[in-house]
């Protein structure tokens, strides 16, 4: 396996980050971070910035605001109309005949008023104005463009004034800043508890929602294993677990996986304070729905470095972490039915070299070549799925 060059490492940092990156390249990013102090500084720097990106919070003017601004744009419109009838500019479309000019003018006017409006509202989620049909509006002469074209919906040719074209790009501005932060929201939400690259239809806030053994802690899929041999592999489930109840805002069940992710983490030979501390700092501070967003960013960042850290001192144990993380994830794709991600035939294999090494039940391996066997078949039905959360289940009992 080629070592990276500090080149790629930094053109990568941000997928690797984002758990983008296929496994066999993060295991390189992996051995590479713990080498290369530069390169580690490049990651902790952009780390903590993604991190306080995703934790920005979109500001919105109050009603107050609109009001203020709808009223001058619609004084502007009311004083172009105006002058327009009375100038006869070109700045509306000519009718030919001089006899109905004024009546068609002012409401072509009166349905830029509609149009305006109608924006307005949708863009700070008001219900909008509903619009006057323009065949009730204005008066058809045998001469008017809709008398000509009774079928035809044209918009009518303004110069905007200023204020209305400001209307028009501070809604849209917002629009587009509320649209953009649920998109990456969702983004997020679908990559946080994905370890092995599991890519979900769903989010994983949806999935967790969906999910009810996820509200009872222990239950199903608590991976709390009591040997001492598969602390490991508890913790990254236990890791996993606790970051599905952040995305969901569920802080009793997040306060309990995090004190017994907590006991994990300190039973081990050579607890690692920093990662034990970072875990407090995150029980002190559950009160708003912006620290669920920052304790699930936590709790990916202390992963990735415990799970490089364990790596460094033991590959079997950096091993079991792994699965018990990747498990936990393949368990909500599963319920997901993102067969997709459950075709993962290379993960599946990787786990259960793991687990024999390890000297894993012999029940625990039986469960994963079942598991193996499912998945290649060239058709995958509901019963299939259930099979697999069945196996699932008894790997847990197995171990816990």
């Amino acid at each position: 396996m080629n070592p990276l060059r500090c080149d790629e490492v930094k053109n990568s940092l941000v997928e690797y980050l984002e758990f983008e990156l296929p496994l066999t390249d993060r295991e390189k990013f992996y051995d590479h971070l713990a080498q290369c102090s530069q390169c580690r500084a490049a990651h902790d720097e952009l780390r903590q910035v993604l991190a306080e990106v995703k934790n920005i919070d979109v500001v919105y003017p109050p009603q107050s605001y609109w009001d203020d601004l709808s009223g001058n744009v619609l004084n502007e419109i009311q004083q172009l109309r105006e002058a327009t009838v009375n100038n006869k500019t070109d700045s509306f479309i000519e009718v030919d005949s001089p006899g109905h000019d004024v009546s068609y003018k002012e409401n072509r006017a009166n349905t830029n008023v509609i149009v305006f409006s109608e924006i307005r509202s949708r863009k700070v989620g008001e219900p909008a104005a509903t619009p006057v049909s323009q065949g009730e509006q204005v008066v058809k002469s045998p001469a008017s463009p809709e008398a000509r074209r009774p079928t035809a919906r044209r918009w009518p040719i303004v110069v905007l004034p200023i204020a209305a074209a400001v209307l028009i790009g501070i809604a849209t501005t917002f629009s587009l800043l509320e649209r953009q932060t649920s998109i990456y929201s969702d983004t997020v939400a679908d990559k946080i508890g994905f370890q092995a690259q599991i890519q979900s239809e769903q989010s994983l806030a949806e999935l967790a929602r969906n999910v009810a053994p996820l509200s009872q802690p222990g239950n199903q899929f608590g991976f709390t294993s009591r040997k001492a041999l598969f602390n490991e592999f508890s913790i990254g489930s236990l890791f996993s677990e606790a970051k599905a109840y952040a995305a969901t805002a569920q802080a009793v069940e997040l306060k309990t996986y995090l004190a017994l992710l907590k006991a994990a983490l300190q039973n081990e030979v050579s607890p690692q304070s920093e990662i034990i501390n970072g875990i407090t700092q995150i029980q002190l501070r559950l009160k708003t729905q912006s620290d669920f967003v920052q304790a699930n960013n936590e709790l990916t960042r202390l992963l990735n470095d415990y799970i490089a850290a364990i790596k460094r001192q033991d590959v079997q144990r950096y091993n079991l972490a792994r699965a018990g993380a990747w498990l936990f994830d393949y368990a909500l794709a599963v319920i997901a039915k993102d067969k997709v991600s459950i075709r993962q035939l290379d993960e599946l294999a990787q786990l259960t070299t793991a687990l024999q090494a390890a000297g894993a039940p012999p029940g625990v391996l039986k469960s994963l070549n079942k598991m193996q066997a499912i998945v290649k078949q060239p058709t995958i039905v509901d019963r299939d799925y259930q099979n697999l959360l069945q196996e699932v289940e008894n790997i847990r009992s197995l171990l816990g």
